[in-house]
């Protein structure tokens, strides 16, 4: 079974917010004639780095993906699911978690993405 994942993620600038602009996350489980591929959403706890970061865990029916936002491209933000840590330096990180395979790591507009012992590089 072959699975596309397409992610968007747009940002607003919100000075008026200071360090906690107005946030929301919209996931669509774009999938014809079958049953629900998206099982949960759930957000992440930001441990570290930009406060203003956003991110969410998407259990699906053929694994697990994180996308996470911020808004310091040059800023390490760490992120907890559980004991599970990620780490981003960048704008945007993306991470596929498919039942028997290694994860992958998507890394755009960033220096390094890393989880569960894995870890990318732009440099």
């Amino acid at each position: 079974v072959e699975q596309r994942v397409t992610v968007m993620c747009v940002r607003r600038k919100a000075e008026a917010f200071g360090d906690k602009p107005d946030a929301f996350v919209a996931v669509i489980d774009a999938v014809r004639g079958k049953d629900d591929n998206i099982k949960q959403v759930s957000q992440l706890k930001v441990l570290s780095g930009d406060k203003a970061a956003v991110g969410v865990k998407i259990v699906h029916a053929g694994g697990v993906d994180y996308v996470i936002s911020t808004t310091a491209a040059d800023v390490a933000t760490t992120f907890a699911d559980g004991a599970e840590k990620i780490t981003l330096t960048g704008r945007l990180g993306v991470i596929r978690c498919d039942a028997g395979k290694k994860p992958s790591l998507i890394l755009l507009k960033g220096a390094k993405l890393s989880f569960g012992g894995k870890s990318m590089s732009s440099r």
